[in-house]
């Protein structure tokens, strides 16, 4: 695999364009893509979308990518690389017994970053922590999903998640989701005690759970980055009124800080605003605006989830921005930040049959390569957003996205291109965010045809620059500009043989080259088709 995307790059010296790049591509028009098949209305977070049409260039266009590296930029967060867990994979994949974990799980992770852990998504709402604490036998049945048909033990509780993650990452930070809809505030401060508390405090009286964790090995308070205060309770299925949340949102700040005064809390925004089934007569920021205008000075994130192609990653900006000026309005750019705390790309669904009326979604257009180039296009607009903090890819084991999978029950680990994806990102990581603007065809931020984004990260003296072509056929030459006298200290491009290449077990056809930098230039430099390229700019002499 390697060998063939060294090959494939052997362009990246080409001084022009070619109309053609029939050497780089040549699957295109054996490609079946998503939007030849019929509509099918979805639920939850795809309520009544389909995916866009795939939108290509008619011809190479030149690219201009200019470099404010004298701006002082804003600062980069690594955890926008932050993942979302769910507890049925963690239980799957994860969990061996009580104070156990599965090894082979966290072998094929491998580099992979973890530098924020989001426990759950939608089973937040039914997971009772208390009952996976503690010795097998002290720990009752419970369902993780609504549609398993039976009660199970929890192995891989809360604190076997926590001390599996710091093995893996011991810099590792924390974000647990709420349980609004089952546990009271007496829980919730119980639950930031067996997390966050000192031993022998006690704050908030009853059972020391600070020394439950202690006893379990973990004798300093674990690193809670952020309390998110239930999941996606706005969304029809759960038909919550704002005040109902507003006052569970209330009472579980006010617990957990008997416990922690220092705690930070995330609040979340309304749900896939773009859905039909909202109610056309309400303003969809209404919700947020309430919560800046009730309680707001108790927060420090507001969280929202955008799923994209999908919804256009542009579309999905929009509504990001629509909540920054609220936020601003009320407290200023500084004082509540951005939680993306789901993110992913939205795959389409297979023909309906009598078992699966509304088809079954396609799991693999999750992490193929196309999927990839989604995803790697919406990290970039986080990462130029300095209103975005943290976010939450979608998740590490559970499916149809699945950073990491494996063969069957029982069977071989294996990971991804989503996986390979944030090794690339991690790998880039400088201190600051530069100021980037790209101008071209298709590099209208604003605009769905939008294909070809950048960004651009300070390193000290050097510069990491992430050039994203999504274009599945045309290549593009970029003349990067910038103050001062650069030249290209590495090279390493992402990429696959088309836009449905995947990997998956014993399948590996996305991977990451590194071709030499002799004869490549900043006034011309070729960024493939379907690829990701990382450049370390070096100042000269």
């Amino acid at each position: 695999m390697t060998s063939r995307l060294i090959d494939r790059c052997a362009h990246l010296a080409r001084p022009a364009l070619t109309a053609g790049c029939g050497a780089v591509i040549t699957a295109a028009a054996t490609t079946v893509h998503a939007q030849n098949r019929p509509f099918v209305p979805g639920g939850f977070e795809d309520e009544g979308l389909v995916l866009p049409p795939r939108e290509t260039l008619d011809a190479a266009s030149p690219v201009l990518v200019r470099i404010d590296n004298n701006a002082e930029g804003h600062p980069v967060y690594p955890a926008i690389l932050g993942t979302n867990h769910v507890w049925y994979w963690s239980e799957r994949f994860a969990g061996v017994a009580p104070g156990e974990y599965n090894q082979a799980y966290f072998d094929a992770l491998g580099e992979f970053p973890m530098p924020l852990a989001r426990m759950a998504g939608t089973d937040s709402q039914m997971f009772n922590w208390r009952l996976a604490v503690g010795p097998l036998e002290q720990r009752e049945l419970q369902k993780t999903r609504n549609h398993d048909p039976k009660p199970n033990h929890i192995n891989y509780g809360p604190l076997e998640w926590v001390e599996s993650m710091m093995a893996f990452n011991p810099e590792v930070r924390f974000a647990w989701v709420l349980n609004f809809l089952e546990d009271s505030p007496r829980d919730h401060g119980d639950l930031a005690e067996l997390l966050v508390g000192v031993v022998g405090e006690n704050r908030n009286g009853g059972k020391d759970w600070a020394q439950v964790r202690a006893d379990y090995g973990l004798t300093e308070p674990i690193d809670v980055q952020v309390w998110e205060l239930a999941n996606e309770l706005e969304h029809d299925r759960w038909e919550v009124s704002y005040e109902m949340y507003r006052d569970w949102c209330v009472a579980a700040i006010r617990a957990i800080r008997e416990v922690d005064p220092d705690a930070r809390f995330a609040a979340l925004a309304a749900t896939s605003p773009w859905r039909p089934t909202r109610d056309p007569h309400v303003d969809w920021r209404q919700w947020h605006r309430d919560i800046l205008k009730d309680f707001g000075k108790e927060l420090d994130y507001l969280v929202f989830h955008p799923y994209y192609h999908g919804v256009h990653t542009v579309h999905m900006d929009r509504y990001i921005g629509e909540i920054e000026k609220d936020i601003i309005k009320a407290f200023g750019p500084d004082r509540i930040k951005l939680y993306i705390s789901e993110h992913a790309r939205w795959p389409s669904r297979s023909e309906p049959t009598p078992t699966h009326p509304r088809g079954v979604l396609q799991s693999v257009e999750t992490h193929n390569l196309e999927g990839t180039l989604a995803t790697s296009e919406f990290l970039n607009q986080l990462f130029n957003n300095p209103m975005v903090t943290a976010a939450g890819y979608h998740s590490l084991s559970g499916g149809p996205w699945h950073v990491i999978n494996q063969d069957g029950r029982g069977g071989e680990f294996y990971t991804t291109g989503i996986h390979d994806l944030f090794v690339f990102y991690d790998q880039a990581l400088g201190d600051r965010v530069l100021p980037t603007r790209t101008r071209g065809e298709q590099t209208d931020l604003t605009d769905r045809s939008l294909s070809f984004t950048s960004l651009a990260m300070g390193d000290g003296a050097a510069i990491h620059l992430l050039l994203t072509n999504r274009d599945g056929e045309f290549g593009r030459t970029a003349r990067i500009d910038l103050s001062g006298q650069y030249t290209i200290g590495s090279c390493r491009v992402l990429t696959g043989e088309d836009l449905q290449s995947f990997n998956g077990h014993n399948r590996r056809q996305i991977g990451v080259a590194e071709p030499s930098v002799d004869g490549l230039s900043l006034d011309a430099f070729y960024v493939p088709p379907h690829s990701i390229v990382m450049l370390r700019l070096e100042p000269a002499g």
